[in-house]
């Protein structure tokens, strides 16, 4: 009987953690009790007295508006590669709805500027493969991607689409938060605490 009512004392420490958090402990907790309770380790469904979490209290995430969308396009400066970079990444990733993984898996192989579309490696919930390309964002990625070098920083036919000055593959994580957040200083512009995940 003290299992019940330690689980629910145990379950109210989760407050104060993020709400994320709190669901994968719950979810942790519960499926490892329920486990526990078919093998006939325990005596009663002592899963079935977890509570289940009140549904999040967060406002949904807006998309940016178009005047919004405009000035972030031009934050990159285009006489600069890295700037260049910037602005065809962005103009890939709002013209085509793609999450940050997606944009990370991108290979130069993936680009088809002929047939004005990008083939995704594992998209999420095994979705379409193929997503085309707005005009802007071919336009700025054949300037950011030119075989001879001439416009853009990257000189090779194969690897990853978006590079560091280093030549390594660009970390999405870190673009967001040096490039989006102290450089460009996104957030302070558009006035939101602005991620990648806000052009879609």
């Amino acid at each position: 009987h003290a299992l019940p009512a330690l689980l629910e004392d145990y379950q109210d420490s989760f407050q104060g953690r993020s709400e994320n958090a709190q669901l994968v402990s719950f979810w942790a907790l519960r499926n490892w009790f329920q486990f526990l309770y078919r093998q006939g380790l325990l005596l009663g469904p002592a899963h079935q007295r977890l509570y289940r979490l009140p549904p999040s209290r967060r406002d949904p995430r807006r998309a940016l508006t178009y005047p919004q969308v405009a000035k972030l396009m031009k934050l990159p400066l285009l006489s600069d590669p890295l700037g260049l970079r910037d602005r065809a990444l962005l103009e890939t990733a709002y013209g085509s709805a793609l999450r940050p993984g997606e944009l990370k898996r991108l290979q130069l192989s993936d680009v088809q500027l002929a047939e004005g579309q990008l083939v995704l490696r594992t998209p999420k919930n095994h979705l379409e493969p193929i997503v085309p390309l707005t005009t802007a964002a071919k336009f700025f990625l054949t300037r950011y991607y030119n075989p001879r070098g001439r416009s853009g920083p990257v000189l090779q036919t194969k690897g990853a689409l978006w590079l560091h000055p280093s030549g390594q593959p660009l970390n999405i994580d870190s673009f967001t938060r040096k490039r989006l957040r102290l450089v460009y200083r996104a957030p302070e512009i558009l006035g939101i605490a602005f991620t990648l995940h806000h052009l879609r």
